[in-house]
Order: structure tokens, then C-alpha cells, then sequence
């Protein structure tokens, strides 16, 4: 363990090195779990998910999961954050907003989210890091989680074209998983119609109500998933461009280029340049 804090109003903060082995945990209060670099298998009732530094688990609480170290070429490290639920109830008695917890799953770790954590690691290496200070940063955490729910999941079930409410929801969950099978799966073959049995869709369903809601068809995301995983490899520096391009399962270097270069302006060899004389 690199880092531990649990405070007085029972919140608990750590950053430390993945777990080699499968071990089996429980959440006690609201649990985050980022990886800040490596990837991480985590499992929960009949899910499972390799989690990488582009995306946080949220965790309700009472919940038995196992995580596992799939990483060992780079040194895993973990941000975990458990809320209290004494701390999440001073909040909303006390917020001039209204604060719902976040359904339980994985998130995109962009925006406010990204820059509230990297700032709150900052602030917790410091020793002087005061009680106060740590749990204004988590109230900053569930605020930015909440937007992101509003954002990822709210907004994008309201853009299916149902008229019922329960529909929506219904037809949204399965989009989920269809998401987030391509996210476990994203450097294998995914086939459409292997897509669609797994989210229980036909795959005409699949193809209109994905778009629908994420304004992309399931093979731009995948495509996107791909992209945005072959930037976390070309950041750490340890595989070639052909080893990157086989590990988020494209067949071409020159299409994987051609994408990469059209996605991002520029090419994956400045782009680690760039990358690493930043550091």
C-alpha cells in the first residue's frame, strides 16, 4: 500500500499496487475504483470487466466483487474511494443541488472527473493533506460522478424513440451490455450478430436504438474503444506501433494509422513524442 487515509466521518481513501491474485472483496459504502496505470480484471455477480486507465467502476455498496491483476508488464496502481453513507446524507441534506448516486457500473474518466481526481492525488501525496481538504475532494468526486450519470446514461436513454418510460429503460440496460462487451472484448473479433445475442437484441434493434442513444453505430464505438486503448500503450512506452496495433486487435498498420491520425491529428508516433517529452 503506497497510500491509506480513512477519516473520522468514515470515508477511506487509498492508492496502492493491484492485487496479483483474484481476491474477493465486499464494498462497504459507495466504492470508485480507478486505475491510474495497467489494467485490471474486475468481476461482480455475472459481470466482468478489464478496467483501464480511460474509465472508473462504481460500486454500490454491499457489493461482492473480486479483482485480479492482468497487467505484468507495467506496475498496476489502484485509486480506490469508499463514501459513508453518513458522509453521502450530510451531503444531500446540506447540497443546494439535488444528488442522486450513480447506478452501479463503469464510466468514462474524462472531464471534471479527470481533472478533479489528478488534482486530489496531487493533494493527497502531500503530508500536510488535511481531513477537510480530502473530503471536500470526494464531494467533488460524487458531484462529478453524478453529472457523468446524467450525462452517459440519463440523456442517452431519453434519446431512444419509445414512449414509454419502462421501454426505454428496458431497451437502454441491454445497450449497456452491448457496451460493455465491447469493452471486455475490444481487441478481439466482434461480430455483429454475436453482439446483438449477447444484449438480447435482434441485430436491426441493435443497430438503430445504438445509434440512437450513442450517436454511433456499434463499429464506430468499437473502432473509437481501439483508438483510445492504443493511446494508453503508446503512452507507457513498453510496445512497438505493429505490437499496438495487434494488442487493440486491428488487422492493418496502415488502417490503424489512417484512423488513428484522422481521429486524433496527428500520428501514434508523435503522439508518444509528444507524450513522453511532456513527462
Amino acid at each position: 500500500m503506497i497510500l491509506k487515509r480513512i477519516l473520522p466521518n468514515g470515508n477511506d481513501v487509498s492508492i496502492g499496487k493491484a492485487s496479483i491474485q483474484n481476491s474477493n472483496e465486499i464494498s462497504l459504502g459507495y466504492t470508485f475504483k480507478v486505475v491510474l496505470n495497467g489494467k485490471q480484471l474486475y468481476k461482480w455477480y455475472d459481470k466482468e470487466i478489464i478496467l483501464y486507465p480511460d474509465s472508473f467502476l462504481v460500486f454500490e455498496p454491499k457489493t461482492v466483487y473480486s479483482s485480479e491483476m492482468v497487467s505484468f508488464t507495467t506496475q498496476t496502481q489502484i485509486l480506490s474511494i469508499c463514501l459513508s453513507t453518513d458522509f453521502i446524507h450530510h451531503l444531500r441534506d446540506n447540497s443546494t443541488s439535488s444528488i442522486e448516486m450513480p447506478s452501479q457500473g463503469i464510466f468514462p474518466f474524462k472531464g471534471d472527473m479527470r481533472f478533479n481526481i489528478k488534482n486530489f492525488i496531487r493533494s493527497l501525496s502531500s503530508k500536510d493533506c488535511e481531513d477537510a481538504l480530502i473530503n471536500h475532494y470526494l464531494e467533488h468526486v460524487l458531484i462529478n460522478c453524478n453529472s457523468l450519470y446524467q450525462q452517459e446514461f440519463v440523456s442517452k436513454q431519453e434519446k431512444l424513440s419509445f414512449a414509454k418510460a419502462n421501454t426505454k429503460k428496458e431497451i437502454f440496460e441491454r445497450l449497456k451490455l452491448a457496451k460493455e462487451y465491447i469493452l471486455h472484448n475490444y481487441n478481439k473479433k466482434i461480430s455483429i450478430d454475436e453482439l446483438a445475442a449477447y444484449s438480447c437484441l435482434s441485430v436491426n434493434h441493435l443497430l438503430r436504438t445504438f445509434k440512437q442513444a450513442y450517436g454511433l453505430s456499434p463499429y464506430q464505438y468499437l473502432t473509437l474503444v481501439r483508438l483510445n486503448r492504443a493511446k494508453i500503450y503508446l503512452e507507457s512506452n513498453n510496445h512497438s506501433i505493429n505490437e499496438t496495433v495487434i494488442m487493440v486487435g486491428f488487422e492493418s498498420a496502415s488502417a490503424f494509422i489512417r484512423l488513428f491520425k484522422a481521429t486524433f491529428n496527428t500520428t501514434p508516433l508523435k503522439f508518444r513524442k509528444q507524450f513522453l517529452s511532456k513527462k
